[in-house]
């Protein structure tokens, strides 16, 4: 059974076909190639673009003295992680990448916030990550703010591509029903970066508070990622 065949079903095949049913055929086929074309130039733009960002990292890994995080961002590549993913991740306290991808970390009017408006703007999954650090810091409002926005920003990059991060960033389980849970490669990446910008303050914190925090955040993140794609899923049903 040819395409037309198919379209039109057996019976129709066998005799002469509709000039409405053809003409709807053919403008199917035509909308199918179009949505075709479209999407393969919006693979091209999107491998452009990737490139773009891989430059940005090697330049950065190339003018990094920090060894630990040159090589946990190498890593990350040669595992497919998206580059727009790890360099959500190091932006905070790098102001050059800030500059490169045009995302600032800072709210705007943030300084006139008192602490009770922020804590209504606040991420309550940042915040509760936040927790595992108030038993030897209370940290200052602008700090706090720069932080959660990090996060957010990380849960946007990620957002745009939720089935890629869920392949490359999660840690394999064989129990689909177990929580998502990210590579080591990944939750060190974000202790190590965070550490890096709390020193900027003279904030220090051992290693086991900055792998809890990323631990539990990026579980936070990669949840989302999940809901949305089931969001997805839900209202493709309903259409």
């Amino acid at each position: 059974m040819n395409g037309l065949d198919s379209f039109f079903g057996a019976d129709a095949a066998e005799g002469a076909s509709s000039p409405d049913k053809v003409r709807e055929y053919k403008a199917r086929m035509a909308r199918n190639q179009q949505l075709m074309a479209a999407a393969q130039k919006q693979e091209q733009k999107q491998k452009k673009d990737e490139s773009k960002l891989v430059a940005i990292l090697l330049k950065f890994i190339h003018a990094n003295k920090r060894s630990d995080v040159t090589l946990l961002i190498t890593r990350c590549l040669e595992q497919n992680i998206p580059a727009v993913f790890i360099l959500a991740i190091i932006l905070l306290g790098n102001e050059e990448i800030q500059e490169e991808t045009g995302i600032k970390l800072q709210l705007v009017g943030g300084e006139e916030l008192g602490v009770n408006e922020w804590q209504e703007l606040e991420d309550k999954e940042m915040k509760g990550a936040l927790v595992v650090f108030e038993r030897n810091h209370a940290f200052p409002l602008k700090i706090r703010m720069t932080i959660d926005l990090w996060g957010k920003n990380i849960f946007e990059a990620a957002s745009p591509i939720p089935e890629r991060i869920l392949k490359t960033v999660v840690e394999y389980n064989e129990d689909p029903r177990a929580l998502l849970q990210a590579k080591e490669v990944v939750t060190q990446l974000t202790a190590f970066i965070l550490r890096d910008y709390l020193a900027e303050f003279n904030f220090s914190q051992t290693y086991e508070n900055l792998k809890s925090f990323a631990d539990f955040f990026m579980k936070g993140v990669l949840k989302r990622v999940k809901d949305q794609i089931e969001g997805q899923r839900q209202l493709g049903k309903g259409e």
